[in-house]
Parts: C-alpha cells; structure tokens; sequence
C-alpha cells in the first residue's frame, strides 16, 4: 500500500490488489465519464442551442443550482472558459470533478490500483461546508443575476 500526504489531515493511498467483479462499478463509472467528457469535447459548436432544459426551472420558473452545468461543460470542452464560468461558476469545478474521477476509475482499470482519499473529521466538514455554500451561492447568482440560462 503506498501513501501520500497532500496536506494535513488529506492522505491519498493507493492500494495493490487485482481488478474483480466487485470493480465493475468503477469500469461502468469510467465508462460514464468518458462518454460524458467525449460529449463535451467533440460535440459541434452549434449543439448548445439544443442542450436540454432543466425540467426544475420548467415546473417552477426558477433555475435550479445546477442549471447550465451541460452547457458549461460543453463550453469547457470547446475552450470557452469564461463563457463556461458565467453560465454556471460552479461548472468548471464539477468539470474537474469529473476529470479526477474518470483519472480515478482509468487507475483501477489499468493497474488494479484503487486510489482512496482519506480525510480527517474536520477536512471533510470543510469540504462539505464549503461545497454547500458554493451550491448556494450559485443557486442566488442563478436566480437574481444570470440572464444566460
């Protein structure tokens, strides 16, 4: 089992065995996010237009906190970086979210090595705390001040 410390309180270990049935979750999980991230990058420019729409707003009027994110994600794989962050800020995030773990499934496939991220109480409730605020912070910035959705 090999370790690593990023900072306190967050360790990555990765851990020896051989791929099994019980990692099928993983390969499906890649196969996902690959066809996600293919989407966002190959797709055509003019597909934007025919994104689908959020099935929230369209029952209440209102955008919900990830309204845009399949736009974004499109944006981000056709480079338009600052378009992407001002239709939905917290997509470029999720994007690398997505990027990690498609990284993450691509090392189990291929060298049977699981990489588990480990941290302490208090880390995680940071995590946790911070991702609620910036979900809510983008929920407000959606309703009040986003014209592009």
């Amino acid at each position: 089992m090999g370790e690593c410390l990023i900072s306190s309180g967050l360790r990555v270990i990765t851990q020896n065995r051989t791929v099994s049935r019980s990692d099928a979750e993983g390969i499906m999980l890649f196969a996902a996010f690959t066809g996600l991230l293919s989407v966002s990058f190959i797709s055509p420019s003019f597909a934007e237009g025919l994104m689908p729409h959020c099935l929230f707003r369209l029952l209440t009027g209102i955008p919900c906190p990830g309204c845009g994110m399949t736009r974004t994600f499109h944006m981000i794989g056709h480079g338009n970086f600052t378009d992407a962050f001002l239709m939905n800020p917290a997509g470029p995030a999720a994007f690398m979210l997505v990027v990690m773990l498609w990284v993450r499934s691509l090392v189990l496939i291929v060298s049977g090595r699981r990489i588990e991220v480990n941290m302490n109480g208090r880390t995680a409730q940071l995590l946790i705390l911070s991702s609620v605020l910036m979900m809510v912070s983008v929920w407000i910035y959606n309703i009040f001040f986003n014209p592009n959705i």
